[in-house]
């Protein structure tokens, strides 16, 4: 449950949240920090917006409509993480991790 927290005045509510996220993925035992994540997750976001956006127009130009190639690209960017999520993890690096 979030409370605020009398000493600094804020919410922990993200604490808790990095927390679990932490303790389910195990990110911090790999290395990098919940901020790192963070700016690296923000990174590739960005990137993602640009090649959504430039890969339509740029075919679109090319006489394709644009919002099926907008479609198409994002379909294709969540099936490839999706199969990144699903497919089994490295079974040597997850025997390291423990």
């Amino acid at each position: 449950m979030a409370y605020i927290d009398k000493k600094y005045g804020e919410c922990n509510l993200i604490k808790e949240f990095a927390s679990k996220i932490n303790s389910f993925l195990k990110i911090e035992k790999r290395g990098p920090t919940i901020t790192k994540e963070v700016l690296g997750s923000l990174a590739i976001f960005l990137a993602m917006v640009y090649v959504l956006s430039v890969n339509a127009v740029m075919l679109s130009y090319a006489g394709m409509n644009f919002g099926a190639v907008f479609a198409a690209t994002a379909l294709a960017a969540i099936v490839g993480i999706a199969l990144n999520f699903i497919l089994p993890r490295n079974k040597k690096l997850e025997t390291e991790i423990k």
